[in-house]
């Protein structure tokens, strides 16, 4: 086949550098990124997976502490499993990390109403309405929640 024996030695020597690379390469460990995170928790979170999807959430705010979503996934899984307190928690961790953003509160008092919590969603209704744009989609719902709750609360206690 090869008349040349060097040309074969060289091929040799080729794939075994070849092969050594190869290995060299799958063997280091691949470093995750903050979107890779939260495309696994994503997908955690779609199977229903939620200890994992909060494990994996945990690594990307590990990586981009300061980016609101890896928080509110959490505070919203941590509400679905009503674990209340980790819920209120990582929410209060998204405002922390988005002073003025309206959508942590939106969120937080939606959660405080579900639980009747109506005070604390009362004051969260209205951060919200004070941070939301004008022609914020949510605005006229928040609105109404501010005035049941408020007359739930207040009315009658004279």
């Amino acid at each position: 086949m090869f008349k040349n024996p060097h040309v074969v030695i060289g091929s040799v020597s080729l794939l075994l550098i070849l092969a050594l690379i190869s290995a060299f390469t799958l063997t280091q460990p691949t470093e995750l990124t903050y979107d890779d995170y939260i495309e696994q928790a994503d997908a955690a979170l779609d199977a229903e997976n939620y200890e994992e999807a909060l494990e994996l959430y945990d690594l990307a705010s590990e990586i981009e502490p300061e980016n609101k979503y890896p928080y509110i996934q959490q505070g919203t899984i941590y509400f679905v499993l009503e674990d209340y307190p980790d819920a209120v928690l990582h929410l209060t961790y998204a405002l922390d990390v988005t002073e003025g953003d309206p959508e942590p509160y939106l969120i937080r008092a939606r959660m405080f109403d579900e639980m009747e919590w109506h005070s604390d969603a009362l004051d969260d209704y209205r951060r919200y309405l004070e941070f939301a744009a004008p022609n914020d989609p949510f605005r006229e719902f928040a609105r109404q929640r501010v005035g049941a709750l408020w007359l739930e609360l207040f009315a009658g206690n004279d």
